[in-house]
């Protein structure tokens, strides 16, 4: 599914259009602080294809059943092509994290731009047709390390926030891991 709709995007007016979209506040107030827009940093032909899996993205922000589904499909790709891409995979990981966390309603201060970028670099990345196929013996990857190089670059800062929250919500499942009481144990006994 989501590769028909990345590939019909361009030809679907009523899915095409960002502004079509009604994006939440809750999203955050801050969406132009990104430090660069990603596309300034591709070729002529990724900007088309990037812009495209841009429409998709549109589409899969819609629901968030499509962004988990889509999360999914790039761990399973990632998994089977780890060398190639060993430049970007802990970006990406987290780019997955960030769109798994936000579809669960775990983490929504992240801007509308960005989170489009990163859904549309995951569309590009999970999306079969590339400029140069993957089959090509990791050659095929340089245009979706490429991509979400430009990506991380472009919404960095976002990113940072994302990572930052998740260590701080790790800390704090630590922190209430060691304030169980063991079996048999009452509150009262640990203090």
């Amino acid at each position: 599914m989501i590769v028909r709709c990345f590939q019909t995007a361009s030809t679907n007016i009523a899915c095409s259009r960002a502004n079509r979209l009604n994006p939440n506040p809750i999203h955050g107030p801050n969406l132009d602080l990104m430090e660069a827009s990603p596309e300034q940093t591709l070729t002529r032909r990724q900007r088309s294809a990037f812009t495209k899996a841009k429409n998709a993205a549109e589409i899969v922000l819609k629901r968030r059943m499509r962004v988990l589904h889509l999360a999914r499909e790039a761990y399973t790709k990632l998994a089977g092509e780890q060398d190639a891409m060993t430049r970007v995979k802990n970006d990406l990981l987290l780019m997955l994290r960030l769109s798994r966390a936000w579809a669960l309603r775990e983490y929504r201060t992240i801007p509308w731009k960005s989170l489009l970028y990163i859904i549309a670099a995951i569309v590009y990345f999970v999306n079969p047709v590339d400029l140069i196929p993957d089959v090509l013996a990791g050659l095929g990857f340089i245009d979706d390390v490429a991509v979400i190089a430009a990506v991380v670059r472009a919404i960095r800062n976002d990113l940072d926030a994302f990572h930052d929250w998740e260590q701080e919500q790790l800390r704090g499942v630590i922190s209430s891991s060691r304030n169980v009481p063991a079996s048999g144990q009452t509150h009262k006994e640990i203090a």
